[in-house]
């Protein structure tokens, strides 16, 4: 998780910080303001969790 967090700082530019991870089921709407206010994005998905057995 380490390498793939790092590789994507050096190719957005940004400092990404994870502070706790979950396996979720459902749909998810999350919004994000960048720091200046001027920069926004939302992301709307869905997720799921698969059965064995």
């Amino acid at each position: 998780m380490e390498e793939k967090r790092m590789s994507l700082v050096q190719k957005i530019g940004e400092n990404i910080i994870i502070r706790k991870i979950e396996v979720i089921s459902g749909e998810i709407t999350e919004f994000y303001i960048h720091s200046n206010r001027k920069i926004a994005s939302g992301v709307s998905t869905y997720f799921w969790k698969r059965s064995c057995g």
